[in-house]
């Protein structure tokens, strides 16, 4: 799971003689039925659920949503704001593509800021409050915010192994910086979301983060990129209860 820290001040409070603009949030997933419903979860809090979308990736047009938790997660979203995309394997170009594809079409429907996260992503603003931060950015006349890394870790000597019944923050008490998660997740135009976990990823038109598996794909993750931190607590109680 990865968390964010927004990096910027706090965004200007909305006066109540404006309007309030209109927000999206967006993702895209495969065969996730765990985090899928935490996603929805969390960003349904400060998005009304017209305002929540899931770009559905699969392989062929044909293809059929096999796992009864999956399918039960996809329907915790509008019918109309799930979008089936076809790409028969994933890859960080394509990823980009479409997803400033689907943020421009959204912005051009009327919307003044998208949010984007991928489905194990959670935007956190220092203030814990994501509602009053989004409205506040719209209205801010900045383009893009860009967050701060950080991913919740699993100290495999101290901690089980994961309780999907219960909240993965209850029985996980570290994270460390990742800056690998150090990109744009707000924006109020698409040619300034660069959606990828790093710059050569997008030049050289691959990512070891996702080509890794196995023993490879562990020792990747024992390699951690920066000290363990405890999560703190405003994080878990305040800004992500429940989770």
């Amino acid at each position: 799971m990865h968390m964010t820290a927004e990096a910027l001040s706090e965004a200007p409070a909305t006066s109540s003689s404006i309007p309030p603009p209109r927000v999206a949030a967006l993702t895209i997933v495969r065969d996730e039925p765990f985090f899928l419903p935490l996603w929805h979860r969390h960003y349904s809090r400060a998005f009304a659920p017209d305002d929540l979308y899931c770009l559905h990736h699969v392989t062929t047009a044909e293809e059929q949503v096999a796992d009864p938790a999956f399918a039960e997660a996809l329907r915790l979203f509008r019918k109309d704001r799930v979008e089936c995309v076809v790409e028969p394997l994933f890859d960080p170009v394509w990823l980009r593509k479409v997803v400033r594809d689907r943020v421009g079409t959204l912005l051009a429907a009327g919307y003044s800021a998208v949010l984007f996260a991928e489905v194990d992503e959670l935007l956190v603003p220092a203030n814990g409050n994501l509602a009053t931060y989004v409205v506040g950015f719209a209205n801010s006349g900045r383009t893009a915010v860009r967050c701060i890394g950080w991913e919740v870790h699993h100290d495999m000597t101290s901690e089980p192994s994961l309780d999907l019944s219960r909240p993965v923050l209850a029985q996980r008490g570290w994270w460390h910086r990742n800056a690998k998660y150090d990109k744009a997740f707000l924006a109020r135009h698409e040619a300034r979301c660069k959606y990828e976990h790093a710059p050569e990823a997008i030049e050289r038109q691959w990512n070891a983060h996702y080509r890794a598996s196995g023993g490879a794909l562990v020792a990747q993750y024992l390699n951690l990129p920066a000290a363990l931190e405890p999560i703190p607590s405003w994080v878990r109680d305040t800004a992500l209860p429940g989770i």
